[in-house]
């Protein structure tokens, strides 16, 4: 029984049956020299040949169960990553349309303000023509004098030796008169009382 050969002695087989120096085999540095050393040594390399191709088809194998692993890892966390912005981007959205809605619900409250100062100023504006329409007719009534204290009060613009307006003065004498004249109105009915 013949020992295989291992695959350095195959190469190296091969190498001198094969010397392209000398375009001769080199069958005294072979070790498959002997009887029948060409089929053992063709044998053996396509034995190896063989079992090489068997082992570069698992390694192939390998290499793509590793990478397809590999590439799975991957593509499961860019979806992490990818479900991780999409719920910052729904957040942020969320934000948004919240802001959104309150910015235009202040803005109807400004525009109702808006239209409750228009309407505050109209009536204002109303109330002021219709007390000079008031004080027109009843100063046609008495033929342009003053008719009644308040007319009397807002028409003296003079101003007094102190420099104070004179309406300011008299409003000041007046309202010293009332509270003297209830509190001596006062003073005489507790008096009759006691």
């Amino acid at each position: 029984m013949e020992q295989k050969m291992n695959p350095d002695e195959i190469i190296r087989a091969l190498r001198c049956c094969g010397n392209t120096d000398t375009k001769r085999p080199d069958c005294e540095h072979c070790p498959a020299n002997g009887y029948m050393c060409v089929k053992r040594m063709l044998e053996g390399a396509a034995d190896l040949l063989e079992s090489q191709q068997s082992r570069i088809a698992e390694l192939e194998g390998i290499t793509f169960w590793a990478q397809n692993r590999y590439l799975k890892e991957q593509l499961a966390d860019l979806e992490a990553e990818l479900l991780q912005k999409t719920n910052e981007a729904d957040g942020m959205r969320s934000n948004w349309y919240k802001s959104a809605e309150s910015y235009q619900q202040k803005c109807r409250d400004m525009a109702e303000l808006e239209a409750q100062l228009a309407a505050s100023r109209h009536r204002e504006r109303a109330a002021v023509e219709d007390m000079k329409r008031i004080v027109d007719a009843v100063r046609g009534e008495h033929g342009g004098e003053i008719c009644c204290f308040a007319c009397a009060y807002d028409a003296d613009t003079s101003i007094t030796d102190s420099g104070a307006h004179a309406n300011e003065l008299r409003k000041k004498v007046e309202i010293a008169e009332v509270l003297w004249g209830d509190r001596a109105a006062q003073a005489g009915e507790g008096g009759q009382d006691g």
